[in-house]
């Protein structure tokens, strides 16, 4: 009886001993693990025994975070007796913490232009400091940072990347391995638990190991067998499926274009290649999402038969980051066991140059049943990668919203574009459809994980499809440019680009992302960054939630509990709202911003519109309702109705500083009321279409605002004025007696355009006669998928699908009695795929003019149709076809015969959705300011010297609401603008040559204006270079060098013709880089307006010289107008060209103007009139690599480091130093124009005029 008490008693104890060993190891889960090596725990004070040291990020003075309170006193007192300890770290020695020794590590002041790199960077050099110091037992000490949502995760983060040892280090010498003993954390004034956050860490960590270790890892240890080793071993036991495919001929048959890649390693046992399949499900339930992730893994990049020159392959066993991305992401995935899906493809080869290597002229057939013609064997990444995004996207089709991204150190040009420590983010047209790209950069910035967004443009596709007869796709771009490079590698020659195309994700509705980390993966002798890990974390919501948010310093909203904001406002920088029952005003802009950015944490659904009156809908998994709509600062108010209704697309208008939205379509009132049926739609492209078709329902209504006077002559259709020279009158009648010849833009069938109803039967028999006017035979193999097109929308039987036939864009000439001259050019807009654009429109109404004129007509008409999905169509048809008709200003001087190219235009509108005449005025009058534009900056650089510009606008504007004030005292100018004078200090030695500064001032004729626009414009009217002379072949179109000033007064053309309610203060800096002996030179010192010195570098850099002054001048200024807007108009650099290709300007904004998303608003409206823009982040690098090295030297004039990246954003920066623009409250946006401004032998396009026209609505009907 007692031994069976006694075995009771035992079996008791070992139950409570099972459940404290239960429990305690569940509460070591949360508080303790260990990383790269070194246990890691939480504690509980800074003097926790055990320990030796504690390092602490500091902040600035005004950053809101909460001093420690422990070592607030010893802070202050250390930094009133050594400053420097603001910005350097430092050891304290203070029997306050453990092991007496303080590292403090600041973050340095925190400008707009810093990021939550200075917090991670802060606790990296913290950790090394504490190394060097001896410390072997650390604590770390994290904080929440109101600014910054996640820098208590980064501090750990920074601190943790120093631990990592490598893993050929820790294979050969054991006794290097751990760094530490130990490590504490230890938070204070968190916003989340600090068990949650530190278990987020670790897993994070511990993947970015996984990723360093493949990533980094010496090409012989980390061959495509060895990874596949360490792969296995990684995932052992755990949530992820491993699947090794190396069967020569499985590989040879399955995935071909990868196969011929590896085909000269597969010669040495050790280095065949092989792919890596992983899958990590969630262990319960359904996934949310389904992430497919294809990684480049090139082990070793020689080159191949296009061998990289010595220099070139240092780093080349770091070609394998992207798969190794892959590999990270699932193993924070099995630690974290988010509730998704991931599919992980690992392409393991090697570029071998050998007897069996692949060979540019070679002709594979891809998995997906394309030809590709090999151009180049050091463009291997692609091909690697290819077959299997095919078979990926094949899969995807059966998954739950998937998501592909391919993963690559793709291109130097990213490099080259966005700077070290920055990846490129590439949507499809899919992805396209939500922002993904954006939404990405957000996330990943947020981490740290520094991104930024390339647009997959028509000509991407367009360049790189194949010539010769049988290929489909080239591999590389056989123009010989290295324009839009990063852009291009992600395409080849085919009907998309090289990765859309070769897995047809160019058509699939399937969302697919190219990720080209090149720049950010980090390359010897530095450590691998484990980039784009973070970002992948961050944005599908791997980590476990913790506290929901927190809007006051007293008050934690927690899970569990239900929260509905109904509308917050950000007028004047504060937050006036309704959270729960209870109001509050305290909250700052930065703080929501923060609750927005924090609320990605655990599943929360985001969507953010890039456009005025951006909306947040936000949906946390664990509350009932969360829904937010809040506009940025500085722009117009929100629309709140549970955050679902998001107008923000460009066909809205733009949002009012207060009052209902007013449709740019019709004139009209729109409120949420208007388009109740909008309001269940939860995707982003689906409330836009839903919105686009209920605002063209209300434009074919009444239209308000013209007058009965309008409307009068409208019908009576006597409408005229002249442009160009040649008189333009709307017309009635398509076989007018008076006219001789009609000019159609035609479209495809797919596209809702009606067919106007003469022509239709016309186009209908022809198409019967002759059908290259639908296509044109280019050879058999082809296999495109285009669809036959034709051109009218009903009653024409369309051609049969053909892969033999491509669509036909030259116009074509069809001679019948019906129409005015027996004559009508049809002029097709070719196909439309997924990346075109409203310039197929254009393009299509200039060759119409073009073959007009070859016809020898003299007085045709042009038919003006609307498309619903390019509200500016009508107009563009009509200034594509006005651009054709312009002379420039030497020919219409010196042979007046030749001044005019037509006697008459007839203009003939068809199913508009807004009034003929009204549009037509509108034409005129941009074309009109266009004219201007090119006169002055495609001017011969003797025709438009300064001086004779000056007299140019004088003439202009006589009589108008243009003020003209000319400023060309040489002492004024010298005193007042001592930049700009050092630039024309050489040329001021010519009479005609001396430079001057053209003020315009427009003010609309009655009523206060509702906002100030201010363009400040560089107009050097010859750049030789200077004494930094440039080369030949650099020098030719330099006259087009005042492009920038030209656009100012071209603008203020459109303005005084069209009156719109807005002020307009235009700057024409007006000089000329000469080289002689008055030359400015490198190393001059030179105190600007502002007060600043500026070192001169270069005097090829003289468009920021030129500027400056006048910059600041405008600066101050501006803080006495309303609503002001600051540009800067340049052809600045050579590197806006390489980065964004011929034909497109990149914006740049300054922090006030970026806090309303202006860039991309002002994108959105460039690309909707053919301005093409793209948009460019100004970062941190770009303002510390303009600070001036030597003492005394505020600003260096050009890089200081002499490297090639980022080389527009830079001279940005510069724009935003000089003027002081970097401080203060006044919005600012610097537009690089050079690409887009149209160069010599081509004729100037007066862009951005008509992106600013469009974004400041000039264009109203």
């Amino acid at each position: 009886m007692m031994l069976k008490g006694l075995y009771s008693v035992i079996f008791i104890v070992l139950i409570v001993l099972m459940a404290i060993l239960i429990v305690f190891s569940l509460d070591t889960r949360s508080t303790t693990s260990e990383v790269n090596g070194v246990p890691v725990s939480t504690v509980a004070s800074l003097d926790a025994s055990g320990y030796d040291a504690v390092i602490l990020v500091t902040y600035p003075a005004d950053a809101a975070v909460q001093p420690v309170q422990a070592l607030q006193e010893v802070l202050e007192n250390a930094l009133d007796l050594d400053s420097a300890l603001r910005t350097s770290t430092a050891v304290l020695f203070t029997p306050r913490v453990a092991g007496g020794r303080l590292i403090i590590s600041p973050t340095g002041p925190i400008t707009p232009y810093d990021d939550v790199r200075s917090v991670y960077d802060a606790a990296r050099r913290g950790m090394d400091r504490a190394l060097s110091s001896g410390a072997r037992s650390p604590i770390l000490v994290v904080q929440s940072n109101p600014d910054f949502v996640d820098a208590d995760l980064l501090t750990l983060l920074g601190a943790l990347e120093v631990l990592y040892v490598p893993i050929e280090i820790r294979e050969w010498f054991p006794e290097r391995g751990p760094k530490l003993d130990r490590l504490g954390v230890y938070g204070e004034s968190l916003n989340r638990p600090l068990d949650s956050l530190l278990r987020n860490a670790l897993a994070l960590e511990e993947a970015r190991a996984v990723t360093r270790d493949i990533a980094a890892g010496d090409p012989e240890i980390m061959t495509a067998k060895a990874v596949a080793d360490y792969v296995r071993q990684e995932f052992t036991n755990s949530q992820v499926t491993v699947e090794v495919v190396d069967d020569v001929e499985t590989l040879k048959r399955e995935y071909p274009l990868f196969w011929v890649v590896n085909r000269a390693a597969d010669v040495v046992e050790r280095h065949r290649g092989n792919i890596i399949f992983l899958e990590y499900n969630p262990p319960t339930g359904t996934p949310e999402e389904t992430v497919i992730l294809v990684g480049k893994g090139i082990t070793y990049d020689s080159g191949g038969v296009s061998l990289k020159t010595t220099a070139g392959m240092l780093s080349m066993s770091r070609d394998k980051s992207g798969a190794a991305a892959v590999a990270g992401f699932i193993k924070a995935c099995d630690t974290l066991r988010p509730q998704i899906k991931v599919i992980g493809v690992m392409c393991m080869a090697r570029n071998s140059i050998g007897e069996e290597a692949y060979v540019p002229d070679e002709l594979v057939v891809s998995r997906g049943g394309k030809t590709v013609r090999v151009a180049n064997s050091d463009a291997e990444g692609r091909m690697a990668m290819g077959d299997l995004l095919y078979e990926m996207k094949e899969r995807a089709a059966n998954e739950v919203n998937p998501h592909i991204y391919t993963i690559a150190t793709l291109t130097g040009h990213a490099r080259t574009t966005a700077g070290t420590g920055y990846f490129i983010a590439m949507d499809n047209h899919k992805a396209r459809e939500t922002n993904h790209a954006y939404e990405f950069q957000e996330s990943a910035n947020s981490m740290g994980d520094m991104a930024e967004v390339s647009v997959i443009r028509r000509e991407d596709l367009r360049d790189y499809r194949g010539r010769a007869e049988g290929d489909d796709i080239h591999q590389v771009n056989n123009r010989g440019s290295g324009e839009r490079g990063h852009q291009i590698d992600v395409h080849c020659r085919g009907p998309g680009a090289f990765m859309l195309f070769v897995s047809d994700l160019h058509i699939a509705d399937v969302p697919y992302t190219h990720l080209d980390v090149a720049p950010s993966t980090g390359q010897l002798p530095n450590r691998a960054t484990g980039s784009p890990v973070l970002a992948l974390a961050k944005h599908h919501n791997i980590m476990s939630a913790t506290v929901a948010l927190q809007l006051h310093s007293d008050r934690t909203y927690e899970l569990g509990q239900t929260y509905t904001v109904r509308q917050i406002g950000m007028a004047g920088g504060g937050i006036a709202s309704k959270l729960n029952g209870s109001s509050f005003t305290d909250v700052t802009s930065t703080q929501i911003t923060a609750m927005l950015r924090y609320l990605r944490y655990g599943s929360v659904a985001v969507w953010r519109g890039r456009g005025r009156g951006s909306c947040y809908a936000l949906t946390f998994a664990s509350l009932e309702e969360l829904s937010v709509c809040c506009r940025p600062l500085g722009s117009g108010n929100g629309i709140s109705d549970e955050g679902r209704i998001g107008l923000m697309e460009e066909r809205v208008g733009r949002w009012k500083e207060s009052g209902p939205l007013k449709s740019s379509l019709s004139g009209r009132n729109i409120t949420a009321e208007a388009v109740p049926s909008c309001l269940h739609f939860e995707r982003q492209s689906d409330v836009r279409a839903c919105v686009t078709r209920t605002l063209k329902m209300l434009s074919r209504m009444t239209y308000l605002g013209f007058g009965v006077l309008l409307v009068f002559v409208q019908a009576l259709g006597v409408y005229s004025t002249e442009v160009n020279g040649v008189p333009v009158a709307t017309v009635t009648n398509l076989a007018s007696a008076a006219h001789d010849a009609v000019i159609l833009v035609t479209y495809p069938q797919t596209e809702p355009v009606r067919p106007v109803p003469l022509l239709e039967t016309i186009l209908a028999s022809a198409l019967e006669l002759d059908r290259a006017l639908g296509g044109r035979a280019v050879g058999k193999g082809n296999n495109n998928n285009l669809s036959a097109l034709t051109y009218v929308t009903s009653g024409v039987k369309p051609m049969e699908r053909s892969s033999r036939f491509r669509f036909f864009q030259s116009p074509q000439v069809l001679f019948r009695s019906e129409v005015a001259g027996g004559r009508l050019i049809v002029s097709p807009t070719g196909s439309f795929s997924a990346y075109d654009d409203i310039r197929s429109v254009y393009d299509a109404a200039r060759r119409g003019m073009n073959r007009a004129l070859g016809t020898g007509a003299r007085n045709p008409i042009l038919v003006v149709q609307s498309h619903p999905d390019f509200e500016d169509a009508d107009l563009l048809t009509l200034l594509g076809a006005l651009e054709e008709l312009y002379v420039p200003i030497e020919i219409r001087e010196w042979f007046p015969e030749r001044r005019v190219k037509l006697d008459g235009l007839g203009i003939y509108g068809d199913s508009l959705a807004r009034p003929l005449d009204a549009l037509v005025r509108t034409a005129l009058a941009l074309e009109e300011a266009r004219a201007v534009t090119r006169d002055i900056g495609g001017g011969d650089p003797e025709r438009m010297t300064a001086q004779l510009v000056a007299t140019y606008v004088r003439q202009e504007f006589a009589n108008s609401q243009v003020s003209v004030q000319v400023v060309d005292d040489v002492e004024t100018l010298r005193r007042e603008y001592p930049l700009f004078w050092a630039v024309n200090r050489a040329a001021n030695e010519v009479e005609r040559h001396k430079g001057n500064v053209i003020f315009l001032e427009y003010n609309p004729p009655t009523g206060t204006p509702e906002e100030t626009v201010i363009l400040v414009g560089k107009g050097i009217t010859y750049d030789s270079g200077g004494i930094s002379l440039k080369s030949v072949s650099g020098m030719l179109s330099m006259s087009r060098d005042k492009a920038g000033a030209a656009s100012v007064a071209g603008f203020l053309k459109a303005c005084d013709t069209l009156r719109p309610q807005i002020k307009v203060i235009g700057v024409m800096c007006m000089a000329r880089n000469s080289i002689g002996h008055e030359s400015y030179v490198p190393d001059e010192l030179i105190i600007s307006r502002s007060g600043q010195t500026v070192r001169v570098t270069n005097a090829d850099a003289e468009g920021r010289m030129a500027m400056g002054d006048l910059l600041f001048e405008m600066k101050e200024r501006a803080a006495n107008e309303v609503r002001p807007h600051i540009y800067t108009i340049a052809t600045l650099t050579g590197h806006a060209m390489t980065s964004a290709g011929m034909g497109y300007m990149i914006a740049m904004d300054n922090h006030v103007a970026r806090a309303s998303n202006h860039a991309y608003e002002f994108q959105r409206s460039a690309n909707s009139v053919t301005d093409m823009t793209e948009v460019s982040i100004i970062r941190r690098e770009d303002i510390r690599d303009y600070r001036g090295n030597a003492e005394g030297d505020d600003i260096h004039q050009t890089n200081n480091r002499g490297s090639g990246e980022r080389g527009h954003q830079g001279p940005g920066a510069f724009m935003l130093m000089v003027s002081k623009l970097n401080e203060g409250d006044i919005p600012y946006t610097h537009l690089d124009v050079a690409p887009s401004i149209g160069w010599l032998p081509n004729r100037a396009t007066a862009s951005p005029l008509l992106a600013l026209a469009k974004h400041h609505g000039l264009i109203r009907f």
